[in-house]
């Protein structure tokens, strides 16, 4: 994947990665997910009315293709890429446009550093309610015995 980054960056499309990542630190989202990147390109497309083949074909277009997640902190950007299934590679893009490779306890450090996402809806308790533990004794009334004659 460092190597689409890299075609990104010797193409003509080296702007375009200026504009699109400049675009994203002035929302006010800063951790998108796969489907927040796609809207966010989509609209980049549409703004800078780029050719419809661009949106797929073109490098850059490949690049948002196999990010997962960006995550903006400061002026840096964050990239996380998912090649195939169960892989992932981050990389650190700078302000001028200079790629590192991230470790994975950088990233670690990153998340634990961001603060918690909220807005997501309560999950019905799914659970039985053990706060009064006297009811549980009461369980299932089973039938007394027959007398013995």
């Amino acid at each position: 994947m460092l190597n689409l980054i890299q075609d990104v960056l010797e193409s003509d499309e080296k702007s375009d990665l200026r504009q699109f990542a400049s675009q994203l630190h002035h929302s006010e989202k800063k951790y998108l997910l796969r489907n927040d990147i796609v809207t966010a390109f989509s609209e980049y497309c549409t703004t800078h009315k780029k050719p419809e083949y661009f949106y797929r074909s073109s490098h850059l277009g490949q690049l948002v293709y196999y990010t997962q997640e960006i995550i903006l902190e400061n002026e840096l950007l964050y990239l996380i890429i998912r090649p195939k299934i169960a892989s992932q590679e981050v990389y650190r893009v700078l302000e001028d446009l200079t790629v590192e490779p991230v470790s994975v306890q950088e990233l670690l450090d990153l998340r634990d550093r961001r603060p918690p996402r909220t807005g997501f809806p309560t999950f019905l308790r799914l659970q039985p309610d053990h706060s009064r533990p006297q009811e549980h004794r009461q369980g299932c009334q089973l039938p007394q015995p027959l007398p013995v004659q």
